[in-house]
């Protein structure tokens, strides 16, 4: 015996105990693979050197999976939990005493691509997806288990999200103490996935095709490198699970050992906690198996073993989904689409040109040609691409079977890189023995239109706490270093859930927020998950974070922030496109004004406002009804929100009240630009939401393409330090309210909304001295009257003569001497 392993797992060992944290992470990295190299060397003693190393870390990372998951059941993660299958699994292969393996040169071609394909995706900038696993990795590596919850959101009952990616890079941080090392698995990922198509197109073809197969997956179509760009981790691991147990199902036939088996209902159960769509890519795994082993004696009993071992492996998830499931209606999805159809691209349709758009124009019409030509394996190749076919093409068909409305057609598309892949580079390999040059040039053609894509790949430049190019994110992160200094139970109420920068705060900052964008990682692309968004109550927060942001010191507002225990607001400089008019809706000028918030930092157009226990309350006056109005779900009815004349300018809010039934939304357009999206909830409330008018606008539409809805509608604006008097509005700190009507100290405005051509002022003759009052127009002061006061003790009116055509008028008060008691305006 000559204990190789042995000896490396103890080096790593020690080396994960004494080192510096760059040393401990490749000790860690060699301690998750190990366990896989004992199984490789167990299973292929005498298989070449190359499919040796990629099968070792194939079976390594699915050991690691689904042994997180058992572990997390009765213990937590610790270098003992590390260590122990890493020393037991290297004794294993040592005393094995295993051969020495062979190496075909050529084999080692293969890394090349998949190392520069790694390299290509190491300064990629992540998508937002990496919000949600920066979150669970941090929950995984706090409790140094796989939580059951989400630890800054515990109202969530269970996380049916397969972790099998998170698992991983969470061990790789607990013991090296380097954070945020997803991106670089993710490189590693997508290296691993270029080594795993080609050992299995290898296992069932020749050398030359899995080289030429490996090569065009990772460079000539675009699902890997999207993968990493839209930090679709989860989906990276999937398809590295899914080539292994081909491999594996492949080499059925040729190996008599039973273990085998045990090692393919391994790499199952890690795929399905990998990714959940791994449960259809189960189906043309079935037709292999039976393929496989359909001429061996009662090969029933086989399928039962495996499906029963690979249950058995997947225990522990499979006990979260049977116990958090619950059976959907299409309308319970409903509840939770409306949060994401208007951000995602998973709710795209299925369109004739979407294949070729999202696998790639050249490798479509190439493995196209290859599936004509191949004979072997042809069912199952056959049934893998028109399985996800049919499911991408049910999108629009929209044929109803169990939780047909979660397959989108984008996802399922981009499925089917890895059987283009395969027989494109079969079909290359037989052009080659007709034309050799023809199948370089080819070749050359599908190479350059996949690697132009990585090139135009935006790389990450800056970022503070995380990458990017984006100098508002920057910003924002500037903002989030900012709040870290807070305390670690504060709440902060953020744009939106997705497309703005403050969506990233619960992962880089730890902070809760209102609108968390967890609601992402609930596999609402598998199950209806109604129950999570009751518990966040996403929906209603929606509804009243549109009046928080139009009328931000009234008492509903005040309300709202206690009921959600707010501390602060963040309004961020980073908004995507499709969030931007969200953004539009708050003006950080008017919070920057109140007596209610305090700015406290502000980089940019980056904001964070201090929510003041204490509020002075404004008042809402409505400048014109618009009534009752009834919105046809064809026709978008327009509504004119214009006003007459103004003695100063106002902000113009629109007031929308409505009885939430159904699910749907509503849709406010200004001409082509959307003001807002307004959910309905099935509440069967009152509904009650405001939208700050732009300045320029006179015309909105309403459209509800859901349902006819009947809204009461009307433009209003807000005052501080007012007192309501019907259409009159006191304003100025100087006013009293008293038993008799409004005192006036010194002096003060009166509003009047709606003014007729002339205005009674009824008063009080009390005290000495005249009273001023003028009336502001045009940008400047004009004399009205003065009133001479007796102090006879006697109520007097007096008539101002107005002008004609003002929706708002501000009349000017000064009092010489005593205070003025106003007894009515009319």
């Amino acid at each position: 015996m000559k204990p190789f392993l042995t000896t490396l797992a103890l080096c790593s060992i020690v080396v994960t105990v004494l080192a510096p944290p760059e040393a401990k992470l490749a000790a860690v990295f060699v301690l998750l693979l190990l366990p896989g190299a004992g199984i490789s060397l167990t299973m292929y003693p005498k298989r070449d050197f190359v499919d040796q190393m990629v099968f070792s870390v194939l079976c390594g990372l699915g050991f690691q999976i689904v042994y997180g998951y058992f572990l997390s059941m009765v213990s937590h993660f610790s270098l003992v939990s590390l260590s122990v299958p890493a020393v037991a699994f290297s004794l294993l292969a040592d005393f094995k005493a295993m051969k020495t393996v062979s190496l075909d040169k050529k084999s080692l071609l293969i890394f090349v691509p998949a190392l520069l394909f790694g390299l290509a995706t190491w300064n990629v900038v992540p998508g937002e997806d990496a919000i949600a696993h920066l979150l669970i990795i941090e929950d995984i590596v706090q409790e140094a288990a796989v939580p059951q919850t989400y630890l800054l959101y515990p109202e969530i009952p269970t996380i049916i999200y397969p972790l099998g990616v998170h698992i991983l890079t969470a061990q790789l941080e607990l013991f090296s103490g380097m954070n945020n090392l997803i991106f670089g698995m993710a490189s590693f990922l997508a290296a691993v996935l270029c080594l795993s198509i080609y050992w299995f197109t290898k296992t069932m073809f020749s050398t030359e095709m899995g080289l030429l197969a490996g090569v065009l997956a990772v460079f000539s179509t675009l699902p890997p490198l999207n993968s990493v760009i839209l930090s679709n981790y989860s989906t990276l691991l999937a398809y590295v699970m899914t080539c292994a147990a081909i491999g594996v199902i492949v080499n059925l036939n040729s190996r008599k050992d039973f273990r085998l088996w045990a090692v393919l209902a391994l790499l199952l159960a890690a795929g399905a906690e990998s990714h959940l769509l791994f449960f259809v890519v189960l189906i043309p795994l079935s037709v292999l198996l039976v393929q496989e082993l359909r001429k061996k004696p009662r090969s029933w009993i086989n399928y039962v073993l495996i499906i029963g071992l690979a249950a058995v492996f997947c225990l522990p998830f499979l006990l979260r989904i049977s116990s958090a499931y619950i059976p959907s209606r299409e309308a319970d999805f409903s509840s939770v689409e409306y949060l994401v159809r208007q951000e995602s691209h998973f709710f795209q349709r299925f369109s004739a040109d979407l294949v070729p758009r999202t696998i790639g124009i050249w490798i479509t019409l190439v493995g196209a040609l290859g599936f004509f030509l191949l004979q072997k394996y042809r069912l199952f190749f056959g049934v893998w691409a028109v399985t996800f076919l049919f499911l991408a093409l049910n999108s629009a068909m929209g044929i109803e079977f169990p939780l047909w409305y979660t397959f989108f057609a984008p996802r399922m598309i981009d499925q089917l890189f890895i059987p283009f892949s395969v027989m494109g580079a079969f079909f290359l390999l037989q052009m080659k023995d007709f034309s050799r040059p023809g199948a370089v040039i080819l070749s050359g053609i599908l190479l350059l239109s996949g690697c132009s894509y990585i090139l135009q790949t935006p790389r990450a430049d800056r970022g503070e706490l995380f990458p990017t190019t984006s100098p508002f994110f920057e910003n924002d992160q500037k903002g989030m270093i900012w709040l870290l200094q807070t305390e670690q139970e504060s709440i902060i109420l953020n744009d939106w859930w997705t497309g703005t920068g403050s969506a990233w705060i619960p992962s880089l900052t730890r902070r809760k927020v209102v609108f968390p964008y967890t609601v992402n990682a609930f596999s609402i692309n598998v199950f209806a998950r109604k129950d999570y968004v009751k518990a966040l109550n996403l929906a209603q927060k929606e509804q009243k974070s549109f009046l928080i942001a139009a009328y931000p010191d009234s008492k509903e507002a005040h309300a709202y922030l206690k009921e959600w225990h707010v501390d602060y607001i963040f309004l961020s400089s980073y908004v995507l496109e499709e969030s931007k008019w969200r953004a539009a809706l708050w003006n950080p000028y008017g919070l920057t004004e109140s007596p209610n918030y305090e700015l406290v930092f502000q980089d940019g157009y980056t904001y964070i406002f201090n929510v003041n226990s204490e509020f002075e309350y404004s008042t809402t006056f409505r400048l014109k009804e618009l009534g009752e109005v009834n919105v046809e779900q064809s026709t978008p009815t327009e509504l004119d929100v214009s006003l007459g004349l103004l003695s100063f300018p106002v902000d113009r809010i629109l007031d929308i009240q409505f009885e939430d039934e159904g699910l749907g939304q509503i849709e406010v357009r200004t001409g082509d630009s959307l003001l807002a999206l307004i959910p309905q909830t099935d509440s069967k409330s009152m509904v009650h939401v405001a939208f700050r008018l732009p300045l320029d606008v006179e015309r909105i539409t309403l459209s509800c393409p859901d349902r006819p809805i009947t809204v009461a509608a009307s433009v209003t604006t807000t005052f501080m330090t007012s007192i309501s008097c019907g259409n009159t509005v006191f304003i100025g700190t100087s006013w009293q309210k008293v038993e008799s009507g409004c005192e006036l100290y010194d002096q003060g405005h009166i509003y009047l909304i709606n003014p007729s051509g002339e205005v009674a002022l009824t008063y009080l003759d009390v005290g000495e001295g005249n009273v001023d009052l003028n009336v502001f127009l045009k940008g400047e002061w004009q004399k009205v009257t003065t009133i001479y006061r007796e102090n006879d003790g006697l109520k007097k009116t007096i008539v101002l003569k107005m002008p004609e055509g003002y929706t708002l008028l501000d009349v000017g008060i000064k009092t010489w001497g005593d205070p003025l008691v106003l007894v009515a305006v009319e």
